[in-house]
């Protein structure tokens, strides 16, 4: 069903066919059942009490599908309209991650048919368990999430001694989301290297989410100008005092040209890291007024796209680095791999793919 055509369903649909509806979607295998639930997850309706059971309805029946139902409740979820609906997703999904069925005593008027209350498998409750880790990671970077949370918390009664939710659990999963790193940042990472803007964008992305460059990375100072005639990108302090010095080009900048030889971006980038670097060596008591404890930085260039090299200029690339003691060559998209496995890492997840 499109999204009018609910909205129609809806205005004029009893309880009972609202109810019928969803669980023919529920047990459909057709593809187009899940762009059905999508709709009425996504399409309000108004009525003081279907408001409050549609969604509820629709989250049911979304998990009979599994893991692709799972998908459709994480992707749905920021979308949905108003309060109610996200959280209503939301509270679904954290149940599902607990191998429990979404309770059902809400319809105590309507009570849902077994076709939308069957027990959850093995697979679905991992991708829901993963789908609640990745809601909580985006909510520390979207505010709109963030409200759905605490709605979500003042209605379940998280205080309360009786509440569902395992306070400690929630909790544990939120201080894994204050790296501030998720898989909707890393999508809109993948997004900005796919296209071609500035170089300014690239670098105001990175200095806004400096994880993408270093887990460890405690503060980003952006320009910081190196005496009279040197400025770089932008300067990482890590939590140990450590620093790198990063020059950024452009991911549609090349790192070699014809016969595999470096490009005159790639070495304009490295003599210009070689030049900062030597600055600070040459200015130790000046350089550490400007950046507390600085010795002997690391340098960094980002440049071009891994996914363009061929093999032979991967191993090349590969050899430099190994015989690089101080400088270090990563592309756009080593970046976006790299923010992965720490995603992965952080919230103890398993494999090697995109987030």
């Amino acid at each position: 069903m499109r999204p009018e055509a609910v909205k129609d369903f809806l205005t004029r649909a009893s309880g009972s066919e609202i109810i019928d509806a969803l669980t023919a979607l529920a047990n459909s295998d057709n593809l187009q059942a899940l762009d059905g639930l999508r709709a009425f997850l996504l399409v309000r309706d108004d009525h003081t009490y279907m408001k409050h059971a549609v969604p509820r309805l629709a989250s049911l029946a979304a998990l009979q599908h599994g893991e692709a139902g799972v998908r459709l409740l994480v992707e749905a979820l920021p979308m949905a309209p108003g309060m109610i609906y996200p959280t209503a997703i939301l509270e679904s999904l954290w149940h599902a991650s607990k191998g429990q069925v979404p309770p059902t005593h809400f319809f105590d008027v309507l009570p849902p048919p077994p076709a939308l209350t069957k027990p959850l498998p093995g697979d679905t409750i991992a991708a829901a368990a993963k789908g609640v880790r990745d809601v909580l990671a985006d909510a520390a970077l979207n505010e709109d999430l963030f409200q759905v949370v605490i709605n979500f918390l003042w209605g379940t009664g998280f205080l309360a001694p009786d509440s569902f939710v395992d306070r400690k659990a929630l909790l544990g999963l939120l201080a894994e989301g204050s790296i501030r790193l998720s898989p909707a940042l890393i999508r809109e990472y993948h997004d900005l290297i796919a296209s071609d803007v500035r170089e300014e964008e690239y670098q105001r992305f990175l200095m806004s989410h400096p994880v993408f460059i270093d887990p460890l990375a405690a503060e980003v100072i952006g320009k910081q100008r190196l005496g009279a005639e040197l400025v770089t990108d932008f300067v990482v302090r890590r939590h140990d005092f450590r620093y790198v010095l990063v020059e950024i080009e452009k991911p549609q900048d090349r790192i070699f040209i014809a016969g595999n030889d470096f490009s005159a971006s790639f070495t304009h980038a490295m003599g210009q890291v070689l030049d900062f670097q030597q600055w600070v060596d040459s200015h130790g008591e000046y350089a550490r007024s400007l950046m507390p404890s600085i010795s002997s930085p690391r340098g960094l260039v980002i440049i071009g796209r891994r996914s363009e090299l061929t093999d032979p200029q991967r191993l090349r690339l590969h050899r430099y680095n190994c015989n690089s003691a101080t400088i270090d060559v990563v592309t756009f998209d080593d970046l976006a791999v790299q923010a992965a496995l720490v995603y992965k890492s952080v919230h103890h997840l398993g494999g090697a793919g995109s987030a």
